[in-house]
């Protein structure tokens, strides 16, 4: 009982699911100097260099997360403003705003004692900075992305999201805002199905049905809505805390959904093949396009994925190049772009696992033996992941839903951004010095 139990579990991390320079950056805390740790989130405020020369200040937003990378319920519960800086929380923000590199000798800004400089892709920067007390921030910006929590409607300027009463990672209405001011409904009732064939065994079905979760924690921030999500299965009579929680974020064009797989024993010595997860949706106005040439997901192939996880594998590793392997699906609604973009590692697309798309979900459940395959809805599509091949252990796959410009730039989420150098005061005036001692050389 327990050990098909555990497999359960794997299978349903499938739904707890980190592209362009407008996408956000995410900096992990840790990543900066002790000093700056030593401030409260107050203090901490972000700024680049302009067109003008002048500092220009930039929206930064620090999201409280505890040791297992999960919103930190108690810090976001409280109503205290000074919170300390936890050296496991994500700082947000946007390079596509950052500048040209500051000159140390011009000073710092907002009275600041030091500042950390930040790196994008792009090789432009940011300086991030602990204000003196006296400072007060002018740039509040009003939030663009809204939370109303009683209609489970998730809003920005691209997209309105209403999540499932059982399960927030899943929709019921998901609609797109067009560049010509229309509101069009792209998809809805997304769905999770699961199937387990267990060696020595019967072969177990689940869905939406089966699955619930609560959200424990959620924060309307500067620059989107972040909520912590916990599941639980309905199992015969019984409740199971299935362990699994992640942390769910929405940002203005589009929604990060990270994917963690926690296996606890290896999948490939108790399930045959032709065991996954499988992500359905309806679409409504969506098209998906897998002839653009930025889509980078496959069909599905139910031959290969009866063959051996071997074959599967191979087959997913064919356009991966680095360490993760980058899937897109592409689409439309109207004239718009929409991407499903996510980020496997390699080693875990070397066991099997990686995202297939399912453009007939009818056909694919007959071919593989699920439940219910004649009542699949005609406009019903899916993302399929093999997890007959998982060795043992915790994996995460970043996983995304994007919109307008984001969608169709075709690079990866979230943007890169790496902390460079720290000034002070004190190299800022060595550095004026010794810019006085060479012009007085030249002079002589």
């Amino acid at each position: 009982m327990n050990r098909w139990l555990y497999f359960i579990t794997v299978s349903l991390a499938f739904i707890t699911a980190d592209v362009a320079q407008s996408c956000p950056a995410f900096l992990a805390a840790e990543k900066l100097p002790p000093s700056m740790l030593k401030n409260t989130a107050d203090r901490l405020q972000l700024f680049t260099i302009g067109s003008q020369q002048t500092w220009e200040h930039l929206t930064l937003q620090i999201d409280p997360l505890d040791e297992q990378n999960l919103l930190d319920a108690s810090r976001v519960k409280s109503e205290k403003v000074d919170q300390s800086i936890s050296s496991k929380d994500r700082l947000v923000f946007y390079t596509e705003q950052f500048g040209r590199p500051a000159d140390a000798r011009k000073g710092l800004p907002c009275g600041a004692a030091e500042m950390v400089e930040i790196t994008s892709s792009n090789k432009t920067y940011a300086y991030l900075v602990a204000c003196s007390e006296s400072f007060k921030n002018q740039a509040k910006d009003i939030p663009k992305v809204t939370l109303e929590a009683p209609l489970r409607r998730i809003a920005s300027p691209q997209f309105e999201y209403i999540y499932n009463p059982r399960n927030e990672l899943l929709y019921e209405n998901l609609t797109a805002k067009t560049s010509d001011g229309k509101s069009v409904r792209a998809a809805y009732e997304s769905d999770v199905e699961l199937r387990l064939d267990l060696k020595r065994f019967f072969t177990l079905h689940f869905d939406n049905s089966d699955i619930g979760s609560f959200v424990n924690a959620s924060k309307v921030g500067e620059l989107g809505v972040i909520e912590g999500i916990a599941f639980y299965l309905r199992l015969f009579a019984l409740k199971i805390d299935l362990k699994m929680n992640t942390v769910a974020s929405f940002f203005e064009n589009g929604a990060n959904l990270p994917m963690i797989v926690d296996v606890p024993a290896d999948a490939h010595s108790h399930l045959n093949p032709g065991s996954g997860s499988m992500y359905t949706l309806k679409t409504d106005q969506a098209k998906f396009q897998l002839n653009h040439p930025k889509t980078t997901m496959t069909k599905v192939n139910s031959a290969l994925i009866k063959s051996s996880v071997k074959e599967t594998a191979k087959a997913g590793l064919a356009n991966c190049t680095t360490e993760h392997c980058d899937y897109r699906m592409m689409g439309k609604v109207g004239n718009d772009d929409f991407a499903i973009a996510m980020q496997v590692p390699r080693h875990v697309v070397e066991m099997g696992f990686y995202p297939t798309f399912v453009d007939d979900v009818a056909a694919f459940k007959e071919e593989l033996g699920w439940k219910k395959a004649k009542e699949a809805d005609p406009n019903e599509k899916a993302i399929y992941f093999e997890t007959s091949g998982l060795a043992k252990g915790r994996y995460t796959v970043q996983n995304w839903i994007l919109f307008g410009k984001d969608a169709e730039s075709g690079a990866s989420c979230p943007a890169m951004a790496a902390v460079a150098r720290t000034i002070t005061n004190a190299s800022a005036a060595t550095s004026t010095s010794s810019a006085d001692e060479k012009s007085e050389g030249k002079t002589h």
